[in-house]
């Protein structure tokens, strides 16, 4: 055996021993075994804020309640619309470029001009409104999640997608590819105790999921 390849398995034995005894005062530091999932700290969460806003019972019915004003001021809208049709359609009784003609015509398009800047200021209106309960939502998530964090010593909480793709299903399959997290234990998804905390304030019926034997790891 040659200088060289001695010096390389000698290199080696080293390597492995340090490794070794790395691992063992890892193991004397926590006093249990590496491999023991049951038994480990973490200072990271995860939470699934998509699931929360789906079953999430005061937001769903936020929800409703705007969906049920756009509907209200699309039927507003309607009756608008027809008249204004019926407006068009009167044009045909009179002959072009007479000034009955010129008259209905002036009028329909002031009055079309009025309908469509009040369409679009109704969207807008109710893209805002939309927006505003998922902010509000999103910071009862927040405050729930800080209390939940400073609670448990929790340094960071990340966002997660929970769901799984449908394989027959290329955008879902896309979305769940790009996941950050590929894997995680099970104790570091506090999203339904956060879900469970919101719904106990708001005063409605908890999910019932939660496992009474549940600790976070810390």
């Amino acid at each position: 055996m040659t200088k060289t390849r001695v010096l390389a398995v000698l290199a080696g034995s080293l390597l492995a021993i340090s490794l070794l005894y790395a691992a063992a005062i890892a193991q004397q530091g926590t006093g249990a075994p590496a491999s023991s999932a049951s038994r480990f700290r973490s200072d990271i969460a995860l939470v699934d804020v998509g699931y929360i806003y789906k079953n999430y019972d005061r937001f769903k019915q936020y929800m409703a309640d705007l969906q049920a004003d756009m509907e209200r001021a699309d039927a507003v809208m309607k009756k608008e619309r027809d008249s204004l049709k019926q407006l068009q359609d009167s044009l045909s009784q009179y002959n072009a470029g007479s000034k009955e003609y010129k008259d209905l015509e002036e009028r329909i398009v002031g009055k079309s001009a009025d309908f469509n800047a009040r369409v679009t200021l109704q969207r807008k209106e109710f893209l805002v409104n939309e927006a505003k309960i998922y902010h509000m939502i999103y910071q009862q998530i927040q405050d729930e999640v800080k209390a939940f964090a400073q609670e448990n010593n929790v340094l960071a909480v990340l966002r997660f997608n929970s769901e799984l793709p449908e394989v027959t299903k290329p955008d879902e399959v896309a979305r769940g590819l790009n996941n950050q997290v590929v894997w995680h234990h099970p104790n570091l998804d506090i999203t339904k105790y956060i879900l469970d905390n919101l719904k106990r304030r708001a005063g409605g019926t908890t999910t019932g999921a939660r496992d009474p034997n549940y600790r976070f790891p810390r």
